[in-house]
């Protein structure tokens, strides 16, 4: 039971990520880099994919 409690306990407090601006600013500009490529990825294969599927009853 001393398990379960300790593994839902608060982390301690480490560094904050604002106090390093370069970091933060790297971090941004690669969440919305991958964010972007990922869903075009996936608007491109899901409308590939519409061209593959056949249709129902023919």
């Amino acid at each position: 039971m001393n398990k379960l409690i300790r593994f839902f306990a608060p982390l301690p407090d480490k560094e904050k990520l604002t106090e390093d601006k370069k970091k933060l600013k790297r971090l941004q500009w690669s969440f919305f880099i991958s964010a972007t490529l990922g869903y075009g990825l996936y608007y491109v294969c899901r409308m590939s994919l519409n061209v593959v599927k056949k249709t129902p009853g023919r």
